[in-house]
């Protein structure tokens, strides 16, 4: 935990073990500009309080110093958990809960969005110097690929793309197949 207050708000020379210089967190680097926060729903309640003060007062303190840090930072979050469900649980604060949620945006998972599978294969494909899917993939490794649900979504195809084409290069092939 104070490993990422210390990423996200900085740290003063000696505020802690190991500090050995200034450091600025995320919220300064961000200044004039956006932060995307990641996995909103994992931070500790400590965290979410000093978030909460953010949103509220724009202004951070940097571990090891007294002095309010004034900055101008929109807030773009991101999670794959129910906040309802966690503000319901107790684990997640209400407060947070209603200041980040004034635009949301849902993103069905990928085994409900079938027909993108094939668009993202031709961009992690492309972007690892590939081309077209056709010319990579057999057709049954194509298909495969199609049908399967994705539990871990976008992260976990990519991952199953890049263990195809680590694999295939391994074996000295020209299209990955099952």
């Amino acid at each position: 935990e104070s490993l990422l207050v210390s990423t996200l708000f900085g740290h003063k020379k000696g505020a802690f073990t190991g500090a050995n210089y200034d450091r600025d967190g995320f919220f300064r680097k961000a200044d004039s500009g956006i932060l995307f926060l990641d996995e909103i729903g994992d931070i500790s309640k400590n965290i979410q309080i000093k978030l909460l003060r953010f949103l509220e007062t724009k202004v951070i303190q940097v571990v090891g110093d007294e002095k309010d840090v004034q900055l101008d930072v929109q807030i773009i979050v991101a999670t794959n958990q129910d906040l309802r469900y966690l503000v319901d649980a107790g684990t997640f604060r209400s407060d947070l809960y209603y200041r980040i949620k004034n635009f949301h945006i849902e993103i069905p998972p990928l085994r409900h969005r079938q027909r993108d599978i094939e668009e993202i294969l031709s961009y992690y494909l492309k972007q690892a110097g590939y081309g077209n899917p056709d010319n990579v993939l057999a057709f049954a490794a194509k298909e495969k690929l199609l049908v399967y649900g994705w539990p871990g979504n976008v992260r976990e195809l990519k991952n199953a793309i890049d263990s195809m084409l680590l694999k295939a290069r391994v074996q000295h092939k020209k299209k990955v197949d099952v």
